[in-house]
């Protein structure tokens, strides 16, 4: 019987096609994630030159696109739950960048809006959030881009 040799294998780099690589290459989520982590670090340490979280940045953005947007829409348009918001919105007014008010046809809904302080450093920090998206997606060209936004806006939007 012929003595087999030892498998010395494990101490060589497999030059095998990886099954599970290539599996995730083809996942949306593994892709998207990806993505994001590239994308991220940038984002957080150009937000702290803001004193802006991404979650802060987020809501700022929102109302500003949805002036008087109240407190149920506000959270639905973020995916965040209201306890969440509500503790947000409470540091941002502290900081006096939204003012929260009554709705003047139902005492009931509770808005929120920009204050001065809040549209200039919103407009500031958008204009570098632009800065970092034109870098991070400089190899697409515009027609990816949209297209890109537009394919994950179906994914997140019909859930």
């Amino acid at each position: 019987m012929p003595r087999t040799q030892p498998d010395h294998n494990h101490d060589q780099p497999n030059t095998e096609p990886d099954a599970e690589a290539s599996f995730l290459d083809n996942l949306v989520g593994y892709n998207a994630r990806r993505a994001w982590l590239a994308i991220h670090d940038d984002f957080v340490r150009e937000m702290t030159t803001h004193a802006l979280t991404q979650a802060e940045f987020s809501v700022l953005a929102t109302i500003k696109a949805k002036p008087q947007v109240n407190l149920r829409m506000l959270a639905a348009s973020l995916a965040i739950a209201p306890p969440n918001l509500a503790t947000l919105l409470d540091g941002l007014e502290q900081r006096a960048l939204l003012q929260r008010q009554r709705n003047q046809e139902d005492k009931r809904i509770q808005t929120v809006k920009l204050t001065a302080a809040g549209s200039r450093l919103l407009r500031s920090a958008m204009q570098t959030v632009q800065k970092l998206e034109t870098a991070a997606t400089s190899r697409l060209s515009d027609a990816e881009r949209t297209l890109l936004n537009t394919l994950l806006k179906k994914i997140y939007l019909d859930a």
